[in-house]
C-alpha cells in the first residue's frame, strides 16, 4: 500500500473525481463521528484505486462533493465496500448520494460459506493477510483534525485490501456458481436509505425499559428524554453517552440516587433533568398504543412451520450456508399460516421477501415439501385474519415466537422471527 494521500481541497478533489472517472472500480468506506458528536455526521471517507494508490477524504473541509456523487451514482464504476449498509445509510443522510455498482465483500464471504465475515476475518482467510486493529482506534473520534498517523494507517488499511478481495471473493463464487447471488443481493442493499429516528415526543417509547413504566412515568420519561435531546444538540454530544437511558428510566420510577452521588455531565444536567421529570409527572399522560395482534399460531399451522424450517435447515447444509441466507422465515411463516395459497402469491410484490435466485435455486425444493405437507394433512383451519403489527404483516413475538392461541410463548430455538437484512435473517 503506497502513503495515503489527504484530500482537503477542491482542485485535489477534482483530479481524483477525474481518476475514477477513468477506473472500471475502486474501493470505498467511511468513517463516523456519532461516538462523540450528535448529529452524526460522515467524518472521513476512504478510497483505494486498482493501482494500490489510496485517498483519504475531508469531507467537513471540502464541502461540495457533488462530483463525488455522481461518480457513486454511476453504475458503470463498481464500488467495493465491506459491510456496506451503514455507510450507504450515511451518505444518503448527509448528502442524499445513492451508490449504484455496489460488491459488497461481506456479503460475498456469506455465500462463500464463511462464517466470520468481520473485514480482518475475511482478509486473513482469503488472502492470507493479518491486519493491524488497534483497539484505540475504535472509538476515536474521527472529526479531530489532524487525525494521528495510527488512525491514518487504520482508515487507509480498511480499503487496501478490498480490491484484492474482491478478486479472491469472486473466483471462489464463480467456482460455486453464486455470482448472481451476491450480485441481486447486492442491488438489494443499494436501495437502502437512511430513515431519521422520530422526535424525543414519540422515540421516548423506545428507550430500554419503557414497557415496564406506568403512566405517570412515562409522562416523566417523555419530559426527560425531551430535555436530553435539546442538551444534546445545544452541546453537539451523544444523548445517550451525556445522561443513558437506564438512568432516565430509573429517575422516572422515582429511583436513580441524588445529585452528590453523580459527576461530570450528569450531575452538571441532574437540575435541569429533575425539573423535566416533575413537568412530566404533573403533565398529560401519553396515550396508550393500540394493543398489537398476533396471527395465532394452530397446532398444525406450528407443524408446518417446523417442516418448513426443517427443509430449510437441510437446504443450508446442503449449500454449506446460514439457515437465514437461504430463505427468509417471515415468508415461511406466511406459507405455514396459509398452506393452500401458492407461495409466490404469500410475497410482497413492491417488495418482495425471496429473492429471484431463491426461486430460481430453491423454489421446486420447497413446491415439493409443501406437496408433502399438503399430503400429510397437516391443513387444519386456517389462521384467524389479525390486524398486522409489523411491516411485512406478520408479527412474531418479541422473542422471536409466534402466537399459539393467543398467547405468546418463551422463546425456543429456531422460533419464527423476521428478516429485514439484505442478506438472509441470521
Amino acid at each position: 500500500m503506497s502513503q495515503p494521500r489527504w484530500i482537503d481541497r477542491q482542485a485535489a478533489l477534482a483530479e481524483l473525481v477525474a481518476r475514477l472517472r477513468r477506473t472500471p472500480r475502486f474501493a470505498l468506506d467511511l468513517e463516523g463521528d456519532g461516538y462523540h458528536r450528535y448529529p452524526e455526521h460522515i467524518a472521513l471517507i476512504q478510497i483505494a484505486l486498482p493501482d494500490g494508490s489510496v485517498y483519504l477524504l475531508d469531507p467537513h473541509a471540502l464541502g461540495d462533493l457533488s462530483g463525488l456523487g455522481e461518480i457513486l451514482a454511476d453504475r458503470a464504476v463498481t464500488k467495493v465496500m465491506h459491510s456496506a449498509d451503514f455507510d450507504l445509510r450515511s451518505l444518503d443522510r448527509d448528502y442524499a448520494m445513492p451508490v449504484r455498482g455496489l460488491v459488497d465483500t461481506a456479503i460475498g464471504a456469506q455465500f462463500c460459506g464463511s462464517s466470520h465475515t468481520g473485514l480482518a476475518a475475511v482478509v486473513e482467510e482469503y488472502l492470507a493477510l493479518t491486519m493491524d486493529k488497534p483497539v484505540d482506534t475504535q472509538r476515536l473520534d474521527w472529526s479531530r483534525r489532524p487525525l494521528p498517523d495510527h488512525a491514518l494507517r487504520y482508515a487507509a488499511n480498511d480499503v487496501a485490501h478490498l480490491l484484492a478481495l474482491q478478486d479472491a471473493l469472486m473466483a471462489r463464487l464463480d467456482s460455486l456458481g453464486r455470482r448472481e447471488w451476491v450480485e441481486e443481493e447486492c442491488r438489494r442493499l443499494e436501495g437502502v436509505r437512511y430513515a431519521p429516528a422520530g422526535p424525543p415526543e414519540e422515540s421516548f417509547r423506545h428507550v430500554r425499559g419503557a414497557s415496564r413504566l406506568t403512566g405517570v412515568q412515562l409522562a416523566a420519561l417523555r419530559e426527560m428524554c425531551i430535555y436530553r435531546e435539546q442538551v444534546a444538540r445545544q452541546l453537539g454530544l451523544p444523548p445517550g453517552r451525556l445522561l443513558p437511558d437506564a438512568l432516565l428510566v430509573a429517575l422516572a420510577q422515582g429511583r436513580g440516587g441524588d445529585r452528590t452521588r453523580r459527576s461530570g455531565a450528569v450531575a452538571y444536567l441532574w437540575p435541569g433533568l429533575l425539573a423535566a421529570r416533575d413537568r412530566g409527572r404533573r403533565g398529560p399522560i401519553p396515550p396508550s398504543l393500540p394493543a398489537r395482534r398476533w396471527p395465532v399460531w394452530s397446532t398444525d399451522a406450528l407443524r408446518r412451520l417446523e417442516a418448513l424450517k426443517d427443509w430449510r435447515r437441510r437446504e443450508a447444509a446442503r449449500l454449506g450456508l446460514t439457515a437465514g441466507l437461504v430463505w427468509p422465515l417471515a415468508h415461511l411463516e406466511r406459507l405455514a399460516l396459509s398452506p393452500d395459497r401458492p407461495a409466490a402469491e404469500l410475497d410482497d410484490s413492491q417488495a418482495p421477501l425471496v429473492r429471484q435466485w431463491q426461486w430460481r435455486e430453491l423454489g421446486l425444493s420447497l413446491e415439493t415439501v409443501v406437496n408433502q405437507i399438503r399430503g400429510a394433512g397437516w391443513l387444519g383451519q386456517a389462521a384467524p385474519t389479525a390486524t398486522p403489527a409489523t411491516k411485512d404483516g406478520w408479527a412474531p413475538d418479541q422473542d422471536g415466537g409466534p402466537v399459539v392461541a393467543g398467547r405468546r410463548p418463551r422463546n425456543r430455538k429456531g422460533a419464527p422471527g423476521s428478516d429485514t437484512r439484505a442478506a438472509g435473517d441470521g
